[in-house]
C-alpha cells in the first residue's frame, strides 16, 4: 500500500507529467560583478510565494590499510573520504586538537609516542591523509586580512609533506573568506564547501593561495529560478593534492546546504521555509496600506527606497509593518478589531491553499568537470546527509514537511516523504504521507532499499523498496518505543539502530542500541537491544564519525558520558560485543584523567583499541580491555607571551 494522497494521483493522471518539474536549463549564471551585486541588492518584498513549487499538488565499513589491520573513518559512501579529526595510516595516527596537528607513532602500543606537534592556522576542523600529503582544515573567527579587505571568519587549508613524520613540512596553503560547511576527498582531489553572505559592500568571497589573492568569478556563480528571501553563497572548491590547482564555483542558495557526495556528483540541498508570520505580515500590509493617509504612504515609499546596503529587504518590511501597526492603533477598538479579523481570515485562507510550507532546493554539481548541471525541488526538508543517496544515476531523497498551524489551530500535521529523481532532477516516483505527526530521525540506503526511522511517541522502522525507481513501495514497518538517530548496516539482513529509548509519552530516556532483522521485509523485528541509564549522552547520536563498528571483530564503540551526581558520573567510551543476534556491554574506557572532556573518536590497530578525547589518547587491549598506555596530547601554546 502506498501512502499517496488521492489528489496527487488524480493530478498525475490528468497532467501526464512528473509531480515536481525541474528544468536544468533554468539555472543561470551572472555575466558581470555589477549584475551579481544588482541581484543580491534588489528589492524582494515577496514573503509568500503563491504559485511556484508544487504545481501538480495546488558508509562504508572501516577499511583495511595495506600493512597493519586498522579501522578507517566511518564514511557514508565507500571510497569517498570525509574530513575527520583523526586519520590512521598503518602505525601512524594524525589528529588535531585546538590549533595543533599531532603525528603519533601509535603501534606497538607500549612504545606509542608523539612524533611531532605542528601549529595550524586556526582551530582544527578535520583532516585528510593521501600518501605522504596531509591536508588540515581549520577555522578562525575575528578579523582576517585578505589584501585590503577584512572578513570576520575564514577557513585555512594547509598541505603538509609527512615523509618525515617527526618533522612535517608545510608545502602549501589556502585561506578562504567564508565559513566551513563540509569537505570530501576523492581521487586525489579535495572538495571544500564553504559559505558566505554577500552584500553590495562585500559581495564576492575571496581566497588567498600563498600571497596571491583571487575572487570567485561572477560567471562561475549560478542562481536558481526562485524568488530568494535571503542569499547564501555556497562555494565549492576542487583542489588537486598533487599540484594544488584549484577550480571553484558558487551557487546562490536560500540557506546553508546539506552536502552529499557520490563518486560522480556533489549535491547541495538547502531548505526554504515560508513562515506563517511572514504571511500575516504581507496580508497586514496588503489590507492596511490602501487605508493610509498620503503622508503615511509617502513614508512607506521612502522606506522602500532606502539602499539595501543600509536596510535589508527584511528590515524594510519590518519598518513598513510598523507604519501599519501605528495606523491600526490609531483606530477605534471596533474598527481595529474588524480589520484584524479580515487580516486573520485572509491569512488563514492563503495558508490553507498551500500543501507545504517548506521545501528542499537541490543543486547537482558534476565533479568532472566541476560544473552546476541540474537543479530540482521537492517538498519538505532533509534530516542530514544520510537523507540522500545516488544509485545508477538516480537520486533518492527523504524529507519531512513540518506541521502547519495558525492562531493555535493545527491546519496540517507533519508528514514524511520519499522521492526518486532522474538525471534532470525531476521526480520519477514518490511515496508520500508516511507517519503523520512524526518526523524523520534517521535514514540509510542500500542499493535496493531504504531503511527509515520516524518518531513522535513511538518509533516506526520502515523498510522501503527502491529496486525500481519508478515504483517505490513500502514493504513493512515495525513500531517500538524510542528512536534511532543513526542507522548502520551490520550485514545484508541486519541493521543497527542507535538513538534513545522513550517512555509511553515519547519522552527520551537512556541511550538505546537496537538490532533490526529485515530478512522478512514485510515484518521487520527487533531481535536485540541494549539501553543505558538515564542521563547518559553520546556524540555518536549526531556525529557518525564517532561510531566505530567492525563486523569481523564483532566490535562496537561509542563515546559515552554521564552527568549524574559527581560520585556516580563518568566520561569515556562504551565497548560492546555485537553480532546479528546479540548486543552486550563489555565495559567503559575511562577518560576522566583527560580533564572530563568527552571522547571524540575511537579506532583500532591490530589487537589494540584507541580512544581519543581532546587532550588524551588511551590504548587498551581489545581482547581484555586491559590498559596498555596513555598519551597526553598537549597543544602548542597559542601565544609567544611567557605564561606564569
Amino acid at each position: 500500500m502506498k501512502y499517496v494522497p488521492v489528489f496527487v494521483l488524480i493530478a498525475v493522471l490528468f497532467s501526464g507529467c512528473a509531480l515536481f518539474s525541474s528544468d536544468s536549463s533554468s539555472i543561470q549564471s551572472f555575466s558581470s560583478l555589477q549584475e551579481f551585486e544588482a541581484f543580491i541588492s534588489s528589492e524582494n518584498p515577496i514573503l509568500f510565494r503563491e504559485d511556484r513549487l508544487f504545481e501538480s499538488l495546488s558508509s562504508s565499513a572501516p577499511s583495511t590499510i595495506s600493512g597493519l589491520d586498522t579501522s578507517g573513518t566511518n564514511v557514508q559512501v565507500a571510497g569517498v573520504d570525509e574530513a575527520d579529526i583523526v586519520k590512521v595510516v598503518n602505525d601512524l595516527v594524525f589528529t588535531v586538537t585546538d590549533n595543533t596537528l599531532f603525528v603519533i607513532r601509535a603501534y606497538p602500543g607500549d612504545d606509542a609516542v608523539v612524533l611531532s606537534r605542528t601549529s595550524i592556522n586556526g582551530s582544527g576542523l578535520g583532516l585528510f591523509v593521501d600518501d605522504n600529503i596531509v591536508v588540515v582544515l581549520s577555522s578562525s573567527r575575528g578579523t582576517s586580512s585578505f589584501g585590503r579587505r577584512w572578513f570576520s571568519e575564514s577557513i585555512s587549508v594547509e598541505f603538509f609533506d609527512s615523509s618525515s613524520p617527526s618533522e612535517l613540512t608545510r608545502i602549501d596553503s589556502f585561506l578562504f573568506s567564508g565559513s566551513y560547511v563540509d569537505a570530501r576527498l576523492l581521487n586525489g582531489v579535495l572538495y571544500l564547501i564553504e559559505q558566505s553572505w554577500p552584500s553590495a559592500s562585500s559581495s564576492l568571497p575571496v581566497h588567498m593561495h600563498g600571497a596571491r589573492e583571487f575572487s570567485l568569478s561572477p560567471r562561475s556563480i549560478s542562481y536558481l529560478p526562485i524568488e530568494y528571501s535571503s542569499h547564501v553563497l555556497s562555494s565549492v572548491h576542487a583542489i588537486s593534492l598533487s599540484d594544488r590547482d584549484i577550480h571553484s564555483l558558487g551557487v546562490l542558495t536560500p540557506n546553508t546546504p546539506v552536502v552529499y557526495m557520490s563518486h560522480d556528483n556533489l549535491f547541495l540541498v538547502s531548505a526554504e521555509h515560508i513562515n506563517q508570520w511572514d504571511v500575516q505580515t504581507e496580508e497586514t500590509i496588503s489590507v492596511v496600506e490602501p487605508l493610509l493617509s498620503s503622508q503615511q504612504r509617502s513614508l512607506v515609499r521612502r522606506i522602500r527606497a532606502v539602499d539595501s546596503d543600509i536596510f535589508s529587504d527584511q528590515e524594510k518590511t519590518q519598518r513598513v509593518a510598523m507604519v501599519m501597526e501605528q495606523y491600526l492603533s490609531s483606530l477605534s477598538e471596533t474598527q481595529e478589531e474588524e480589520i484584524r479579523d479580515r487580516i486573520e481570515s485572509r491569512t488563514k485562507e492563503r495558508m490553507l491553499k498551500k500543501e507545504f510550507f517548506d521545501s528542499s532546493h537541490i543543486v547537482r554539481v558534476s565533479l568532472s568537470p566541476l560544473s552546476v548541471d541540474a537543479s530540482g525541488v521537492v517538498p519538505g526538508t532533509v534530516n542530514n546527509q544520510f537523507s540522500l543517496d545516488e544509485q545508477d544515476g538516480v537520486l533518492r531523497i527523504t524529507t519531512t514537511t513540518q506541521r502547519m498551524w495558525f492562531s493555535g489551530e493545527t491546519l496540517r500535521e507533519s508528514e514524511n516523504h520519499v522521492f526518486t529523481l532522474d538525471s534532470s532532477l525531476s521526480v520519477l516516483d514518490s511515496l508520500m504521507g508516511l507517519a503523520p505527526t512524526e518526523r524523520i530521525f534517521s535514514a540509510r540506503y542500500t542499493p535496493q532499499r531504504l531503511y527509515l526511522v520516524t518518531f513522535d511517541i513511538v518509533d516506526p522502522f520502515f523498510v522501503i523498496d527502491l529496486s525500481s525507481p519508478r515504483d517505490i513501495r513500502l514493504l513493512g514497518e515495525l513500531k517500538i518505543e524510542g528512536f534511532s538517530r543513526y542507522l548502520h548496516p551490520l550485514d545484508e539482513n541486519t541493521v543497527i539502530g542507535f538513538g534513545r529509548d522513550a517512555n509511553e509519552f515519547g519522552a527520551p530516556l537512556g541511550l538505546k542500541i537496537s538490532l533490526f532483522d529485515v530478512r522478512d521485509v514485510h515484518n521487520p523485528v527487533e531481535t536485540a537491544s541494549w539501553i543505558s541509564d538515564r542521563g547518559v549522552f553520546s556524540s555518536a547520536e549526531f556525529e557518525h564519525h564517532a561510531f566505530l563498528f567492525n563486523k569481523e571483530r564483532e566490535l562496537l564503540v561509542i563515546p559515552a558520558s554521564s552527568h549524574r551526581p559527581r560520585d556516580d558520573s563518568y566520561v569515556g567510551a562504551f565497548v560492546f560485543h555485537i553480532d546479528s543476534q546479540n548486543i552486550s556491554l563489555r565495559g567503559l574506557i575511562d577518560h576522566s584523567a583527560g580533564g572530563w572532556h568527552p571522547v571524540q573518536r575511537s579506532f583500532f590497530i591490530e589487537e589494540l583499541l584507541y580512544t581519543k578525547s581532546p587532550y588524551l589518547l588511551r590504548i587498551h587491549q581489545l581482547s581484555e580491555l586491559s590498559s596498555v598506555h596513555d598519551l597526553q596530547l598537549a597543544p602548542l601554546a597559542q601565544t609567544d607571551i611567557p605564561l606564569y
